[in-house]
This record gives C-alpha cells, sequence and structure tokens, in this order.
C-alpha cells in the first residue's frame, strides 16, 4: 500500500481523551476488542524491533504498507528497556493499526501499570510510541508537528545546555577529576556564546546523594559564567535535586540578586512536591520542574500541589510524543509553560522541536546541548538537524524528517 492510495481509502478518527488509571481494566478490554469497531486504516503493525546502540535505543515499527516508522526511547538502561518492550509489550501491539496510536499507548502503558508507571517503563515505551508518530507522519506526508497542531514557529530558539560532571570521555581532559572546575564551566559557557545562543542552562549535578553541599561550588561557578557570557546573556541554573527547601530558598534569593538567573530548576528533591511549594512561594522568579515526572498524572500534581511555573516534560521519558501531548495540554489550562528537557540528538531532539512548535505555551527558548559528537549518533542517519547561530529549524519532511542509515545502526547493535 503506498502513501497516496492509503490517503484515498482511509479516514482518520482522533479521539483522545485523558483516561485516570482506574479504568485499567476497561481500557485493556476495548483495545484488545477494538476490531470490533471497524475504524482501521488497512495498515497493520507487522513487526517492532528495539535497537539498542550505546548512548541511544531506538525502535523499528514496520506496517504492512510498506512503512516503517523509527522511535527512541529513553537512553537510560537501554538493555533493561530493550528486554521489557521485548518481553511484556511487543506481542500484544503486532497486528494493531499504526494510526490508532493513543489507543496503544493507553493499553502499553495500563498493559505494564504493575511493572512500573514511570521510569524504565514511560522511557522504553516512548520507543514505539514515537515511531508511530512517524508512520503517521510518513503516511500522510507531513511532519509530526503538523499532526499536532500545526507549527506557531518554523524555528525554535535553543539555550545551551551544560553540565559539571565530568564525563567517561572527559576523563582525560580533566585530569581524571570527577568535577568541572568553575573557570572550565565558564569556558564551556563562552563558547555557546561563540555559536549564537543567547541563553544557557549551567547544571551544578549536585543530586540527592550530596544534597546541601558544603562548601556548595555553585555560586563560585555562577560568577564566572556570567564574567565569561556578560549581563545580556539569559542563565538558567539546574541544581539538580541538590538542597533542602530552606537552602534551595537562600540560594535562589542570592543567585537572583547577585547574577540575574532566570529560573532555578529541579530545586529540591524530585516528586517531593510540598517541598518545592516552599520555595515557589518564597522566591519571587519562575522555578521549573518536571525532568522526573513521567505521566500527566504526575504533572497534575507539580502544578497542583508543588506550583511549578515552567515544566520540563521530555518526549523520551514522558511516554513519548503522546503523553507529552497530553501533558501540555493540561499546563495550559493552568497557565503554565514549558521548556522541554532534551539531552538527546537527532530523533529525540526533532521530537522535541516539533513538540515545542506546534504547542502554544512552549517557552521561547528550548534545551539543546548540541550535537554531542562523542556519543556518534549522527553516523546512523542520513541527513541532519539544522542549527544557525543559536536556533534550530523545524523539520518540514514527513515524520521526524530524520532519514535512518539502517546498515550502519545494526552494525554497532551487533557489538553490544
Amino acid at each position: 500500500m503506498n502513501r497516496r492510495s492509503f490517503l484515498s481509502n482511509t479516514s482518520i478518527i482522533g479521539a483522545a481523551a485523558m483516561i485516570h488509571p482506574t479504568t485499567v481494566a476497561a481500557e485493556i478490554k476495548r483495545f484488545e476488542t477494538s476490531s470490533e469497531l471497524n475504524v482501521s486504516s488497512g495498515l497493520k503493525i507487522t513487526r517492532i524491533t528495539p535497537i539498542v546502540v550505546p548512548y541511544a535505543s531506538y525502535v523499528k515499527v514496520e506496517t504492512n504498507g510498506g512503512i516503517t516508522g523509527w522511535g527512541e526511547s529513553d537512553k537510560d538502561f537501554r538493555p533493561l528497556g530493550k528486554i521489557f518492550l521485548e518481553e511484556a509489550v511487543i506481542k500484544h501491539v503486532i497486528g494493531k493499526d499504526p494510526m490508532a496510536i493513543d489507543e496503544i499507548w493507553n493499553y502499553m502503558y495500563f498493559k505494564s501499570y504493575d511493572e512500573g508507571s514511570y521510569g524504565l517503563v514511560t522511557g522504553a515505551l516512548a520507543g514505539i510510541d514515537n515511531a508511530l508518530w512517524d508512520i503517521k507522519g510518513k503516511a500522510l506526508g507531513l511532519p509530526v508537528s503538523d499532526l499536532i497542531g500545526g507549527r506557531f514557529r518554523d524555528q525554535v530558539k535553543c539555550y545551551g545546555s551544560f553540565g559539571a560532571n565530568v564525563y567517561s570521555h572527559e576523563k582525560e581532559k580533566y585530569g581524571g577529576r570527577k568535577k568541572k572546575t568553575p573557570l572550565e564551566m565558564a569556558g564551556i559557557a563562552a563558547n555557546f556564546a561563540d555559536l549564537g545562543y543567547t541563553a544557557i542552562k549551567v547544571r551544578m549535578q549536585i543530586r540527592q546523594l550530596n544534597i546541601d553541599p558544603n562548601p556548595d561550588p555553585s555560586f563560585e561557578t555562577v560568577k564566572e559564567v556570567r564574567a565569561a557570557v556578560g549581563d545580556d546573556m539569559t542563565i538558567f541554573f539546574d541544581a539538580n535535586n541538590g538542597y533542602t527547601s530552606h537552602r534551595a530558598i537562600e540560594v535562589g534569593k542570592k543567585l537572583r540578586e547577585l547574577y540575574n538567573i532566570a529560573t532555578i530548576e529541579e530545586p529540591v528533591t524530585m516528586n517531593n512536591y510540598h517541598a518545592l511549594r516552599e520555595v515557589t512561594d518564597a522566591l519571587d522568579f519562575p522555578i521549573t520542574a518536571g525532568e522526573h515526572e513521567y505521566t500527566r498524572w504526575q504533572f497534575r500534581d507539580l502544578v497542583q500541589i508543588g506550583n511549578a511555573d515552567i515544566l520540563n516534560p521530555d518526549v523520551l521519558k514522558s511516554g513519548g510524543m503522546s503523553e507529552c501531548l497530553k501533558i501540555a495540554q493540561m499546563a495550559s489550562a493552568f497557565d503554565k509553560r514549558f521548556m522541554i528537557h532534551s539531552a538527546y540528538p537527532m530523533i529525540g531532539t526533532s521530537a522535541g522541536l516539533q513538540f515545542a512548535a506546534s504547542q502554544p505555551n512552549a517557552m521561547e527558548y528550548q534545551e539543546y546541548v548540541g550535537p554531542r559528537p562523542w556519543m556518534g549518533l549522527q553516523k546512523y542517519f542520513k541527513n541532519d538537524l539544522e542549527f544557525n547561530q543559536g536556533f534550530l529549524k523545524v523539520p518540514t519532511e514527513p515524520g521526524w524528517g530524520l532519514e535512518m542509515d539502517e546498515k550502519a545502526l545494526l552494525k554497532d547493535a551487533k557489538k553490544q
């Protein structure tokens, strides 16, 4: 079946309902008997293949119409995510209509609810969900952004994001140390400025295991970064869950007063919404959170209890595009805006771009860590995203707008 014949014989029916977990049994039964509804597009899922390579986890979804979709899952715990999909999910999705994306998402999520409702589970399911959106875009000859509302903007302004931790590929450069110095962080910030960025995020990567550090390198780091980039650069500060509420309030006030940070992100332990509320009530500038929320129900509590000002959904962590759309639309009802969390080049970045470009409550800036060449992911694609002077162009080709080099991908996958 080619795209022309598909379009001429198909009526697309969309009904997206926000379903509470208490309806798990009903959702599973409805999915298993969906063939009786007679709303099939004619396409059927014939094969789903999770593919793990260093630093990334992709999912290939094939159909009887010759249309193949590619998705990306969360990169954390990649082998476990692959096993979860192979053992608990794929067998239930084969033979289903790939255009029935919400129906498939509901079934995958609620069927695996006992295995966990977030984290590894939603990160793995995102790979299938994102691949289905790629299929739908290719079948209709449209970018995903056109399927989810249309673009408010054709390019997205990015902020450069960098962390204090020294990663394995950087050990030699930094003499085997675990952390970068404030001056080294300032040098990275200056490099982003040279590339045309007008906003950056300083990620301190303190984490809960080092909560309320003493001495605290945050002040000296932000001081050096501000000196390196000047007063016109917008600076976001990410505590990475590193403070108790009273200390977060103290740090936030001081950084705002001395260095004019625009927001403090994840100031307290994730999911501790009452502590977060103490911080949001005490500070008079925006608080950002959501990197460690994975479903609309967690984001509901983040908004209603924690009262975060800016939300951070992640298209690869939060169950894929389908769930992120519900999160963004729910947030709009509370006049909350979002900046995507995005640590993944290629499919993850394209998905985040198209998500942000199509939603009215997206912030001006969206996260972009750069191409991260040390991950070696560009070699798996025959084309690339377009970056210029702090902006990423929103892809306009069908689906995610990226063409996979499957031969190169499978070559590295065999080594895992």
